[in-house]
């Protein structure tokens, strides 16, 4: 075949070529005007929502590997309903909305049932205000990255996650990786009405997260009943949290109420060089429920996953093995270390102790993942690209 045969044919290839990335706009931001565009889009397209105020009274549900770009925050507002992610769809990229949920339940949800999750998902420039439970919801065997986000008087819990239960421990139990692991990072997260909160961020069931570079304020007129907290194997649903690490934050207390940075009730983690402002009764909070009795009192089905004196170690507990010890290093608290607290209710003292389960010391060979997380700078296809291979015939 000639060179100039070739050199002809080559814009028809690439004008008959399906395989781009493209862009498809909704007509406005109406569940149904968004689910239209979703159902025209193709993998790795991108969804773009004008700017708008609409109402959802149903959730859109998500199972295509796309983007989902709003016009920015307070631009694209979303009320009451949000997205919902189904298990196994990855690299689903949400940005640029506002989610209003009028007291509802939950803004973005991903995966359900402690199944396959979403790998490599991103929620970054959104703004999330009035949940009654929590704005966003992790459940299964999920990893992505939460940043650049807002999250205004949400009285529920601000994030969730939830890992893939039993799977999850069966994976290493390694600091400092990506792995099925949940990154919040560069968010705010803010009381500025009244009435009390729940919690920044809670977890259970496998989870695995890193939650860092964020800043945490309440006002007089309202606090956080914790900011952090993570949940033991002794607690519906089964098994505990897995790993957290907690780093570079500001925590700023503007109330004389009692509240806790975190609240740990089994797994491992980091906790250093935390800034603490303000009045917090306990920097970090360590919490046995699985020996008796305090187990009786708040734990469900205690007869089958509690320990006592003779039972060391319990399952899911704090520094549960070597990986996952627990420690914590130069955290200020208006100048002073922080506390860090053992909770005295049924608490006996063979199944946590310094320098065995827990260390006021830095952790030898650890390094954090790299920030800021590379989901966040990862470039969009762009436009239409079209990736043909021709090969010329001699």
């Amino acid at each position: 075949m000639s060179t100039r045969v070739l050199l002809l044919m080559i814009p028809f290839l690439f004008t008959g070529f399906n395989s781009y990335a493209g862009t498809v706009a909704a007509s406005s931001c109406s569940k149904s005007d968004i689910e239209t565009a979703i159902f025209s889009a193709n993998t790795g397209d991108t969804v773009t929502v004008p700017a708008g105020d609409c109402i959802w009274t149903s959730t859109v549900t998500l199972s295509k590997e796309i983007t989902l770009q709003g016009a920015g925050i307070d631009q694209t507002v979303i009320h009451q309903c949000g997205f919902r992610v189904s298990n196994g769809t990855d690299n689903i990229r949400i940005t640029g909305f506002t989610f209003d949920g009028a007291g509802q339940s939950v803004g973005i949800k991903f995966g359900s049932g402690g199944g396959s999750g979403s790998k490599d998902f991103r929620i970054d420039h959104c703004k999330f205000t009035d949940y009654a439970t929590r704005a966003i919801d992790c459940d299964g065997y999920n990893d992505g990255v939460i940043d650049h986000c807002q999250f205004v008087d949400v009285l529920g819990e601000g994030i969730v996650i939830h890992g893939d239960r039993d799977d999850a421990w069966s994976r290493p139990h390694v600091l400092g990786g990506s792995d099925g692991v949940v990154f919040i990072e560069d968010c705010t997260f803010a009381l500025t009405g009244s009435g009390d909160a729940s919690n920044v961020l809670d977890s259970n069931s496998g989870a695995r997260w890193v939650f860092r570079y964020n800043t945490v304020t309440d006002n007089a007129n309202a606090k956080w009943s914790r900011a952090l907290e993570c949940h033991g194997h002794c607690y519906l649903p089964p098994r505990g949290t897995v790993s957290y690490e907690i780093y570079e934050n500001t925590f700023t207390s503007n109330t004389d109420e009692w509240k806790q940075m975190f609240c740990c009730r089994g797994g491992g983690g980091v906790v250093y060089r935390n800034t603490l402002t303000g009045r917090w009764h306990q920097g970090v909070q360590m919490k046995n429920y699985r020996s008796t009795p305090f187990c009786s009192s708040e734990c469900i089905n205690c007869d089958t996953r509690c320990c006592g004196e003779n039972d060391y170690p319990c399952q899911d507990q704090i520094g549960v093995n070597d990986n996952l010890d627990l420690y914590i290093w130069d955290n200020i608290n208006d100048g002073d270390a922080i506390t860090v607290t053992m909770d005295s209710t049924g608490y006996t003292s063979i199944h946590i102790q310094e320098n065995r389960e827990y260390f006021l010391s830095q952790k030898s060979g650890y390094t954090p993942y790299e920030y800021p997380h590379p989901l966040t700078k990862k470039l969009s296809a762009p436009s239409k690209l079209r990736v043909v291979s021709v090969t010329p015939t001699p």
